[in-house]
């Protein structure tokens, strides 16, 4: 539902895909996977829920298995690959909470 409402947002309308991965309790590694078959997906928006969202992004810049960056409803980060599927850790370009986003609009 949350990315529906995004992709309707969006003046680009993009395309969307669902992945079982991004269902409470899926795992980053399958996502992982998932993204890595769609090669010529230069940027990809991917949208789920807490607690999994803030374990995943947590782990895509390399924080461990256990670290954790909590989302607020509604938030939004931006993590760069030099290469897909990641050999390193991804770089945190920026993290906005709700609250930043509406100043910012």
């Amino acid at each position: 539902e949350t990315a529906e409402i995004v992709k309707e947002a969006l003046s680009s309308n993009p395309s969307l895909e669902l992945c079982d991965a991004l269902r409470p309790g899926g795992s980053g590694e399958a996502l992982i996977a998932f993204l890595a078959k769609r090669k010529d997906w230069r940027r990809v928006l991917v949208v789920g829920h807490e607690p999994d969202l803030g374990e995943l992004a947590a782990r895509l810049i390399g924080a461990g298995r256990n670290a954790n960056m909590p989302f607020k409803k509604g938030g939004c980060c931006l993590i760069s690959f030099s290469i897909f599927p990641p050999k390193a850790p991804g770089r945190l370009m920026w993290w906005l909470t709700p609250r930043v986003m509406k100043k910012l609009s």
